[in-house]
């Protein structure tokens, strides 16, 4: 066992987390040995009886499939054991000596369903990674655990329904993923981990690079597969705590595009007075938007004139001296419907009124014999 301990602060509007660390985290679980030799904490520069703050940034995520949703943390986030409780007792179900994960042994050490891994990132990570508004954009993801050898099925389990998860051998070598088939070495697969993964005694190459977990069981009782700091793919033990974790999410696309909706904010200019005959080019912009949506003007609530992406812009010319023209900006999606939030952010109105007075009349008037008539530009 190893001791450390961690406070969660807010500092300027920043969120923080302290860690002491009291005892070094040796590199298997269960074992007595809590000294700097047993552990990667030291060698990453955090040492006993110290006091180091990790400032809460955004966890950065990369693509595996666009039409699923399937994501993968781009960055090793931490370093765990894939099961913190390991016995050592028997033999199992193929004859080799038996590996369990609880005292009762009703399940093996390598058993994804059961693991203590599992259970952090459904519950610790996910609660603190993401808001309960970012949570309901995560679709509840069916896993395939079945083991990586046919031969030692019974290492693998059922497969089990999460929002968090570990990837499987099978998905580190899928090529629409970006990974290679073959075990060589493979940048794709290569990761490096945070500042607080190292914190943690995760083990890293002279070259940055650190392993990472699998959830697919191995050929013994106490193995899963890992991929290596080199981007191979192997097995390591389940008590190890030097291996770092990446975690995977599936986005639903169309709850995420409504989240980034509430966020999103669209500008216009302020009304305006022009003269006589002026012509307006007028820009409507929007931050935030969601692929798939864009900004529209509507002439007097009524006739759709423009829209493209982020802004839509449209030109006029103020011909007649009682003009005025009202242009609604709103957000619609690809099918034209009108989309809204509760702080009215995403629809706004701007007023064109033309100058009636008598000066106003004259100057309109030499400006168009003489060609002067002004173009004017309104943006937000």
């Amino acid at each position: 066992d190893w001791v450390q301990k961690f406070s969660d602060v807010t500092y300027k509007g920043q969120k923080y987390r302290g860690v002491i660390i009291y005892e070094y985290r040796a590199c298997h679980t269960g074992s007595s040995d809590t000294s700097s030799n047993a552990s990667y904490q030291d060698d990453n520069g955090y040492l006993y009886v110290h006091t180091y703050w990790f400032l809460y940034e955004p966890l950065k995520w990369r693509v595996l499939d666009p039409n699923t949703g399937l994501l993968l943390s781009e960055s090793i986030i931490d370093s765990q054991a894939f099961n913190n409780y390991v016995l050592k007792d028997g033999k199992d179900t193929y004859g080799k000596t038996a590996y369990w994960g609880n005292h009762l042994k009703t399940y093996y050490a390598n058993n994804y369903e059961k693991s203590s891994l599992r259970s952090w990132l459904n519950m610790d990570f996910r609660m603190a990674a993401f808001s309960e508004a970012q949570q309901d954009t995560i679709k509840l993801t069916q896993i395939n655990n079945s083991a990586v050898d046919p031969d030692h099925s019974a290492y693998g389990t059922g497969a089990v329904s999460d929002k968090v998860f570990l990837l499987s051998y099978s998905d580190i070598r899928n090529s629409p993923y970006g990974f290679k088939v073959v075990n060589i070495e493979d940048p794709a697969r290569m990761a490096m981990g945070t500042d607080y993964a190292k914190c943690q005694g995760l083990r890293v190459s002279s070259d940055g690079y650190s392993a990472w977990h699998l959830r697919t069981a191995a050929t013994t009782s106490l193995t899963k597969c890992s991929v290596m700091e080199d981007g191979k793919y192997g097995y390591s033990d389940t008590d190890m705590t030097d291996c770092g974790v990446r975690p995977a999410i599936t986005l639903d696309l169309q709850a995420y595009a409504l989240y980034l909706l509430k966020s999103a904010e669209l500008n216009v200019p302020q009304s305006t007075t022009v003269g006589f005959k002026s012509t307006v080019t007028v820009t409507a912009t929007a931050t935030g938007l969601p692929d798939g949506y864009f900004v529209a003007l509507y002439d007097n609530g009524v006739a759709m004139l423009q829209m493209g992406g982020d802004n839509t812009t449209v030109t006029y010319k103020m011909d007649k001296m009682t003009e005025s023209k009202t242009l609604t900006a709103k957000v619609i999606d690809a099918e034209g419907n009108v989309q809204s939030n509760k702080d009215g952010k995403l629809e706004k109105t701007i007023t064109i009124t033309v100058k009636t007075g008598f000066f106003a009349k004259i100057k309109a008037f030499f400006q168009g014999i003489f060609g002067l008539l002004p173009n004017i530009t309104l943006a937000p």
